[in-house]
């Protein structure tokens, strides 16, 4: 069985990765909602809106279901 390895690699250390530039700052803006910091460029995280999304239907039903009078 023939196995490559790795002969040349770079070891990155912390003074290589502070030296990294780039990247866009991404603040959560709750509820599955992010946007890139200081740009109107937004997305939405389905799975996450979906999750929320239950857990507001099933705590709906269990505070206010059919058995107890609405306020």
């Amino acid at each position: 069985m023939n196995t490559n390895s790795l002969e040349k690699f770079e070891v990155l250390n912390s003074e290589m990765l502070a030296s990294v530039e780039g990247g866009k700052k991404v603040v959560s803006m709750g509820n599955g909602m992010y946007c890139y910091d200081g740009t109107l460029k937004c997305w939405s995280n389905p799975s996450e809106i979906w999750g929320i999304a239950g857990k507001v239907i099933v705590n709906g039903w269990i505070n206010y279901g059919p058995w107890i009078p609405r306020p």
